[in-house]
């Protein structure tokens, strides 16, 4: 189907199914939605909003849009997308209306020529903050959403808001992939993602969130982001020292799923011992400690000298004197 012919049958549709309130904008035309075909519509009780139709035919593609209407409609959040409108169970037709926000990618742009790296580490970290509080609650359900993203992201006013739960993993239903079949995106999944994966844990969304810090912070790859950055090898913005070791021990920390925080409130309560307005909270010559001790074990399970895996212990009990919370005490290696 060419373009064309999807905005016409997406059009026709919208009609077809005639949301009470809602009517087609002036600048409505098909958007990219990844898996959903997507229109821009307004209502003059509900203000902008997005007309989201799934576009591919297969039950199972059907039957995961139910679920992200499912986990949408029952959870509200500032920080999670909130559906108005949506199709019923037994309709033919699967979609929803959600309130319309701004292109986070072109927000970030905007950020990164206004501001310098301390203010740019500051605003990034507030706002991964603010999705991983969006995500706490649902993380605490067994509910992932695999697909975290700067395509992903909308912003209002300055709020991030989390999107497209099409790939959303609930751990108390059947599952709609099947395990063999990889469900991520190609730029900010953990290797797990990518092969098969049996059991499906928060740590896989604390991992993309990683991911987009680093995104939001470091200079861009010249060729494009096509798959994750090891923290190693990042190259940030000319910055203290303190932050940018701060900030290679944290992404370093939720590299390693036997280390990271498991979930999105335990990635919150990190980010808030260890940094304030975007400072990092720890002494330098800890976070040198850190640094060398990291660089020299780089994960657990590459560590093969007892010594380095002494060395690695102890950067990380650093870690743990600064963040006194349940991460720290439910990790035996430390």
């Amino acid at each position: 189907m060419s373009k064309e012919e999807e905005l016409a049958h997406t059009i026709e549709i919208f009609n077809r199914v005639s949301p009470d309130g809602w009517d087609l904008t002036s600048d409505s035309s098909l958007l990219g939605g990844g898996q959903s075909s997507v229109l821009f519509v307004h209502s003059p009780m509900n203000g902008n909003g997005v007309f989201r139709l799934t576009k591919d035919s297969r039950p199972i593609a059907k039957e995961r849009f139910k679920r992200e209407i499912k986990v949408l409609s029952d959870y509200k959040h500032k920080n999670i997308v909130e559906i108005l409108e949506y199709s019923s169970e037994d309709s033919e037709e699967c979609w929803y209306i959600s309130r319309r926000g701004d292109n986070f990618k072109s927000y970030w742009d905007s950020i990164r020529k206004e501001c310098g790296p301390e203010a740019l580490l500051e605003k990034a970290v507030d706002i991964i903050k603010q999705l991983a509080e969006g995500l706490s609650s649902l993380h605490d359900k067994g509910i992932v959403h695999r697909d975290i993203k700067p395509a992903n992201i909308v912003v209002t006013g300055e709020t991030p808001i989390l999107i497209d739960f099409g790939l959303v993993y609930l751990k108390d239903e059947e599952r709609v992939t099947p395990k063999e079949q990889p469900a991520n995106n190609r730029g900010f999944s953990a290797d797990p993602m990518r092969y098969y994966i049996d059991e499906i844990v928060p740590w896989l969304d604390v991992f993309q969130l990683s991911q987009l810090l680093i995104w939001m912070i470091c200079e861009r790859p010249p060729k494009g982001w096509h798959s994750p950055l090891s923290w190693r090898w990042v190259k940030y913005p000319t910055m203290p020292k303190h932050s940018l070791e701060g900030l290679r021990a944290l992404t370093a920390v939720c590299s390693e799923p036997d280390l990271s925080p498991e979930n999105a409130n335990e990635l919150k309560n990190l980010l808030e011992e260890l940094f304030i307005h975007g400072v990092i909270m720890v002494e330098k010559k800890d976070l040198n400690q850190i640094k060398k001790a990291i660089i020299e074990g780089k994960a657990r399970k590459l560590i093969n000298k007892s010594e380095a895996l002494d060395s690695f212990r102890a950067a990380f009990s650093i870690l743990k004197h600064y963040c006194p919370i349940k991460l720290f005490e439910k990790r035996e290696i430390l």
